[in-house]
């Protein structure tokens, strides 16, 4: 199973280039425009996958039968 690490490394990453644009320092954020667009792909996966993935765990919910005993 995946775990979260990515998504902490794209935070720690876009803090440092939002710190970086506040600072105005622009050769910074236009050095890292390659990693962002990247990054930007992969959220945009992931998105894609968690989408799938909650649309399957809702069918398993709604076609769901409860144990005979369970029923009414």
């Amino acid at each position: 199973m995946q775990t979260d690490a990515g998504y902490r490394d794209g935070e720690l990453f876009l803090a440092k280039l939002e710190e970086a644009q506040a600072e105005g320092n622009t050769d910074f954020v236009a050095a890292h425009m390659p990693r962002l667009e990247q990054l930007i792909a992969c959220y945009m996966d992931r998105t894609y996958e968690l989408a799938q993935l909650q649309y399957r765990a809702r069918m398993v919910r709604e076609h769901h039968e409860p144990r005979a005993e369970m029923r009414g």
